[in-house]
């Protein structure tokens, strides 16, 4: 996939609200060449909707824009797990003591 491509389909996933397509293309276009301001916005925007820490505090460094966010959620990867219904041990717990 091209940067271009990347970075097109990541616009267009992002403007439909797709967050998990939308920050994969954006980081690969990251990865390619430095976004523009807006879609750096983009990309740390569906990061911070998803929880993904590590790709917003590293577009954050790479482009200094500190001023920007106020939180950071570090609990991404068990919140992704969560949504996609995988068997979560602490949540596992949790239901058999509701019982």
């Amino acid at each position: 996939m091209t940067t271009a491509t990347a970075l097109e389909r990541g616009r267009a996933c992002f403007t439909r609200r797709a967050w998990g397509t939308a920050c994969h293309d954006l980081s690969a276009a990251d990865r390619d060449s430095a976004l523009e301001p807006a879609d750096l916005e983009r990309l740390a925007t569906t990061a911070f909707l998803l929880g993904a820490a590590g790709i917003t505090t590293a577009a954050i460094k790479k482009y200094e824009i500190y001023n920007k966010f106020s939180y950071i959620s570090t609990a991404g990867g068990f919140f992704l797990e969560y949504l996609e219904e995988k068997t979560l041990p602490a949540v596992e717990i949790l239901e058999q003591r509701a019982k």
